[in-house]
């Protein structure tokens, strides 16, 4: 995998940096995307978003990355690093099922995209455990391979055995998963994958305003 994004530096201006402004972002302080209503729901929804192989590329560019194909970024990319990708664990949530045997947590993710002379692009989802077990641990382990450990050795994902003692774990596995994608030693592949699951933030999506009041309290209260 060629490098693209640096870790977490400055990052350098050029050219092709420059993109048409963003409308109804700009006056966000956070993006709070709507949660699934329910597991079955949340397991339906990243299925089915799921990206072809033929859909990796444009949708990378629509984030403002740049690839040549599900395995390979643009020298360009290497070169010229405008993208930094920032990921935190803030909170949970836990609710009753309807049978009463078992709560359902949801964990809010916090992501920012930083990139050269643009706004950042901050956003919230909520995920469950096994969500982000299945769709950002397992995914990331099989693309790094044998290099999984080496970049991952002081970020143990949260354990089977004991998910509630050890959730404090995840917050520290995030922070590394955000700079090995910012370090480029992830794939397009996985990266477009990893952005889709979190929902992040196109640079031309459009926002209703609506939405600030509810984003800005949010913001506030944590």
């Amino acid at each position: 995998t060629t490098p693209h994004p640096s870790a977490c530096g400055a990052m350098e201006n050029s050219p092709s940096a420059a993109s048409p402004p963003r409308k109804g972002l700009e006056h966000l302080e956070l993006l709070v995307r709507q949660r699934p209503e329910t597991c079955a729901a949340a397991d339906e929804k990243f299925s089915s978003e799921q990206l072809e192989a033929s859909e990796i590329v444009p949708f990378l560019a629509r984030l403002g990355y740049a690839a040549t194909g599900p395995e390979s970024w643009t020298t360009l990319q290497a070169a010229n690093p405008q993208l930094s990708l920032t990921l935190d664990f803030k909170e949970s949530i836990t609710e009753d099922t309807w049978y009463g045997y078992q709560d359902h947590t949801w964990y809010t993710v916090r992501c920012q995209l930083s990139q050269a002379s643009l706004p950042p692009r901050k956003w919230a989802v909520q995920r469950r455990l096994a969500h982000i077990r299945q769709w950002l641990h397992e995914p990331v382990k099989l693309d790094l391979d044998s290099r999984y450990d080496e970049h991952f050795q002081d970020a143990h994902f949260v354990s089977r055995l004991d998910p509630d003692s050890d959730i404090m774990r995840l917050r520290p596995w995030l922070w590394a998963l955000a700079n090995c994608i910012n370090k480029g030693h992830t794939s397009p592949a996985f990266t477009a994958g990893a952005l889709r699951f979190l929902e992040a933030v196109e640079l031309q999506e459009e926002i209703l305003p609506e939405a600030d009041p509810v984003n800005k309290k949010l913001e506030r209260g944590h």
